[in-house]
């Protein structure tokens, strides 16, 4: 199994803090079965510091560590969108994570991430925790649009894994989502079951899930 979205890599933003926790965190991953993770710290976060300098040296330390676990590492970002220069680390090289403000919408960002992600970069887009929006809405002209335009739609595991959330029901019953991630920002004990009951409860998003996973085999 596959954890699209983390903060696994210690050392860098909000999540993990230090490199035992991380093993710590991975090797229970790997005991639950997930054995691809996506590491994705926050760029251009107003609320999050993020040590941009450090991200690639520790992830290489990290990658070779977990490797001895049987965990394969991914390095990606979760960008957060304004109006600046759109600048990511695309998971999987491939696919640029995206966040917003949850109240505020950023007014044009479609085209702006069309213009810079898509078209610059050859990205597929995938919004990060959509349910956290308050201005997007499942049924709404701005999330048909988005789809409309290809863009991928991502849960966390945590919204609907035991108490679905009454946001997370609607986009759920709504059929657009797309990937469910941890978005595990330093979370122990119980951190990988709760992804796996994620995925055992909505078998058609993980059957998703399992043609990303195979595309990087």
């Amino acid at each position: 199994m596959l954890d699209f979205h983390s903060h696994l890599l210690y050392g860098i933003d909000d999540g993990v803090k230090d490199r035992a926790q991380s093993l710590e965190i991975l090797a229970e991953y790997k005991a639950a079965g997930i054995d691809h993770v996506v590491f994705t710290p926050h760029l251009y976060n107003p609320y999050v510091t993020t040590a941009v300098k450090d991200i690639r040296a520790h992830f290489a330390d990290l990658h070779q560590a977990v490797l001895e676990l049987g965990v394969e590492t991914y390095l990606g970002a979760e960008l957060f969108v304004r109006h600046q220069e759109l600048k990511t680390i695309p998971v999987l090289g491939r696919y640029a994570l995206c966040e917003f403000d949850v109240y505020s919408e950023p007014l044009g960002f479609c085209d702006l991430i069309d213009r810079t992600l898509m078209q610059g970069m050859g990205n597929e887009i995938v919004i990060a925790h959509v349910e956290r929006y308050t201005w997007l809405e499942p049924g709404g002209q701005r999330a048909q649009e988005m789809k409309s335009r290809g863009y991928l739609f991502q849960v966390n595991a945590e919204s609907v894994a035991d108490d679905v959330s009454s946001r997370a029901r609607k986009w759920l019953d709504s059929g657009m989502v797309d990937l469910i991630a941890s978005d595990n920002h330093g979370r122990t004990s119980g951190s990988a079951q709760v992804l796996v009951r994620a995925y055992e409860k909505f078998p058609r998003i993980a059957a998703k899930m399992k043609e990303i996973e195979d595309g990087i085999r």
